[in-house]
């Protein structure tokens, strides 16, 4: 089977991070997109290094990140739902309980400023990637994790189902890149495959990012029994969505 070097795409990958309106966003994306190649390569102990450095960059934004998460999700909730939750406590209590989100805070830019510089520095460096890009295997896994969660929908599979749809997203989009232009049915056969896995992984992160904040308001719970009550129910639909779109695609 013919081999790609997939070192180019990595590296233009690497060194674009940050370049948008929500840096902190883009660079774990690059992080977890890049970890995506990286696995379609044979192991060696070059890769791991490298997959561990990603692995880090990505970790020492995660606060952040889920603190963002969390004022997104409540303004959402604010914005959608007027009458059935108790807006004031909710205003007043989880911009504190997101306190450490500060979008110009000196701790944030230069933990962004940190990373952006160390993606940089490893896009230079040298590496032998090469890869049949064959995704059967990454599309097994994908598949065993579907078939577990809808044994045992937890929180814990729920989370590792969708780790291990980001990657297979992004090898199917290495995929596409190889596959000439003229190949017009072979490349709207991935298209649609990168959408499908695009909207189940997003589903999945919906449901995830309602149970992360059922989870903070429980610290208050008797300030918000409407509101806990009603993304519990908004939670159940969506988890109910996940294997209605993974029936389609599996």
């Amino acid at each position: 089977m013919k081999t790609r070097d997939l070192s180019p795409l990595l590296k233009n990958l690497l060194i674009h991070a940050g370049e948008s309106e929500d840096p902190l966003h883009t660079i774990r994306v690059a992080c977890k997109r890049g970890r995506g190649i990286l696995l379609l390569a044979k192991k060696s102990k070059e890769i791991e290094l490298w997959l561990k450095t990603l692995r880090e960059i990505r970790r020492n934004l995660e606060k952040f990140r889920e603190d963002d998460v969390l004022l997104l999700s409540t303004r959402k909730l604010l914005e959608k739902n007027k009458n059935e939750i108790e807006h004031g406590p909710l205003r007043k209590i989880i911009p504190v309980e997101a306190k450490r989100t500060v979008k110009d805070s000196a701790q944030r830019k230069l933990k962004i400023h940190h990373a952006i510089t160390e993606l940089r520095s490893l896009s230079e460096r040298k590496l032998k990637l090469t890869s049949s890009l064959d995704l059967k295997a990454s599309y097994q896994r994908s598949y065993h994790l579907y078939k577990k969660c809808r044994v045992n929908d937890s929180e814990a599979n729920l989370h590792e189902w969708r780790k291990l749809l980001i990657i297979f997203k992004s090898q199917l989009e290495a995929k596409l890149t190889y596959v000439s232009i003229n190949k017009r049915h072979k490349r709207k056969k991935y298209l649609k495959a990168i959408a499908d896995v695009d909207k189940l992984k997003g589903i999945i992160g919906t449901e995830r990012d309602a149970t992360a904040l059922i989870n903070v308001l429980k610290r208050h719970e008797r300030e918000f029994p409407k509101t806990i009550h009603l993304i519990k129910a908004q939670r159940k639909k969506e988890r109910k969505k996940i294997f209605i779109c993974a029936a389609k695609f599996f």
